[in-house]
């Protein structure tokens, strides 16, 4: 009865982190984490089969229970601190610290060793924060694409050059195709699903040992070669069809995808009967149940310590003062922008839909500045109360299909922030982009640095917004320079104004 309240109060005390991954699972555009909701039912289910096999082993020692205390204690107090700072996927991590704690609290080594399994399938319902999810889909996709376009190659004779994330190739009567890789193709989400799938196989099923621990390698190299396959597939169907049935949307795409997954699943499959057919050592002699042991004096103060995690977690993540969201970033800039006597006249760009549940925030401006061919784009993503809006550049342009040719700093001088320049191609067309982050009164060129001010104004409970200010200008023909020429003088005219209103 001790145990089961103890359980209750642990879900309680992260009821916020529990209620944030939640709303993850049900509107993560994208479904990176839609399998979210049956993890701690597969963990649920893992337990049962092991308590099955093995019961409840307990070993209690005095050095336990000291490493108990400490995994727990650190983990509740990691809690408090990211509720307090709203930075909800560390406190998802926390939980899993919290439950293994209770592990060596209540049965010592051997309990915790039993059940370590069905406590890390549950790191799986926890989600990573959207820049990461982002680096990881632009690392997969170049990688993906890239080995598709070699097999293609190299197989099928079909030429085909990737640049950034488009692939370019010739269809039958010699016209240039462009199928463009878009995150959906990146494989994540079927790398997330699938190992999960194994870990979860590997634990429910009959396989043991190092055939457990070969499934569960396999699972990540597995997903991986399957999406390379896809893509590979989707190439030639761009060539001997159109991009439009390859392409997104698309019946070829769509197909393709559950395809992907269940011949992954399958491969899985054979490798467990594989190993299951490989000579092993003998079985182990089963394992004499472990005795009937009481918990109720060992956990009642575990117990006590989450009530008091629940109560402090009630005050800490009170939501702090916040500037209400939606109009920082378009009060921000100039309607119209004047460099050099010359007068760019402004107009506002629509943004996607999907932008805002990607970024967290739907206080997005995109301002286009014309004055004749010349244009200069300003795109600001401002966030209040210090949540995680903006994404790397980098990742967000090579995303969009554009190759990155250069970066460097630019320190800009005469009061203005140092920015970072980056200059990238778009369809045989160069840009040159001037970016800079800003959060509570400062700026700095570095994503994570930006993300250490917003972690630091959460701990002390700042109500400050934070910005990402970016500039494009397209150059003409490939003259680079005066792009980058214009780029930093608009830069000169419109940043104090928008650095002044933003903070």
């Amino acid at each position: 009865m001790t145990a089961l309240l103890t359980g209750m109060l642990l879900i309680v005390a992260w009821r916020s982190t529990l209620a944030a991954m939640a709303a993850r699972w049900f509107t993560d555009a994208e479904g990176y984490y839609s399998h979210g909701p049956l993890v701690p039912l597969a963990s649920l289910l893992a337990a049962i089969v092991i308590f099955r096999r093995r019961g409840l082993p307990a070993g209690r020692t005095a050095a336990s229970g000291a490493a108990g205390w400490a995994l727990f204690g650190a983990s509740c107090l990691l809690h408090l601190l990211s509720a307090y700072a709203g930075v909800m996927f560390v406190s998802g991590f926390a939980l899993l610290g919290a439950a293994a704690g209770l592990l060596l609290i209540a049965g010592g080594w051997p309990l915790a060793r039993a059940y370590a399994a069905p406590v890390l399938l549950l790191a799986f319902m926890v989600p990573l924060p959207m820049h990461w999810i982002a680096g990881l889909n632009l690392a997969l996709k170049t990688h993906a694409a890239s080995a598709a376009v070699g097999l293609t190659g190299g197989l099928l004779g079909i030429p085909a050059v990737l640049e950034g994330s488009c692939i370019y190739l010739r269809g039958p009567g010699g016209d240039v195709r462009r199928l463009v890789v878009e995150n959906v193709c990146s494989g994540l989400r079927s790398l997330i699903g699938l190992v999960w799938f194994a870990s979860l196989y590997a634990l429910v099923a009959l396989s043991r040992g190092r055939r457990r621990l070969v499934l569960l390698a396999a699972a990540a190299p597995v997903a991986i070669g399957c999406n390379i396959l896809r893509l590979a597939v989707l190439i030639a169907g761009a060539r001997a069809a159109s991009v439009a049935c390859a392409g997104e949307g698309g019946w070829l795409h769509d197909l393709t995808a559950p395809a992907a997954f269940l011949a992954a699943l399958g491969v899985q499959t054979a490798l467990d009967r594989l190993l299951a057919a490989l000579p092993s050592r003998p079985p182990s002699p089963p394992q004499t149940p472990a005795a009937p042991w009481r918990t109720r004096g060992v956990l009642l103060r575990p117990a006590a310590v989450l009530l008091a995690v629940a109560v402090l977690g009630v005050v800490a993540s009170r939501p702090a003062a916040a500037v209400p969201q939606g109009r920082m970033a378009r009060d921000a800039a100039p309607a119209a922008l004047e460099v050099d006597g010359r007068v760019f006249a402004g107009c506002d760009l629509d943004t996607d839909g999907r932008t805002p549940a990607v970024l967290g925030t739907d206080d997005i401006l995109r301002r286009r500045y014309e004055d004749g061919p010349d244009v200069v784009e300003l795109v600001i993503v401002h966030s209040a109360g210090g949540r995680w809006a903006a994404h790397p550049p980098e990742v967000c342009l090579a995303g969009a299909g554009q190759r990155l040719l250069a970066a460097r700093a630019w320190e800009a001088g005469e009061g203005l922030p140092a920015m970072r320049e980056l200059i990238t191609e778009d369809g045989g067309r160069r840009l040159c982009h001037l970016y800079v982050y800003a959060c509570g009164g400062r700026t700095t060129c570095s994503f994570s640095a930006q993300q250490g001010l917003i972690l630091l104004g959460g701990l002390q409970r700042r109500p400050a917004g934070a910005a990402l200010i970016r500039l494009t200008v397209p150059a003409a023909g490939r003259d680079v320079e005066g792009a980058r020429v214009l780029a930093r003088r608009a830069a000169g005219r419109l940043l104090p104004g928008i650095l002044e209103r933003l903070n």
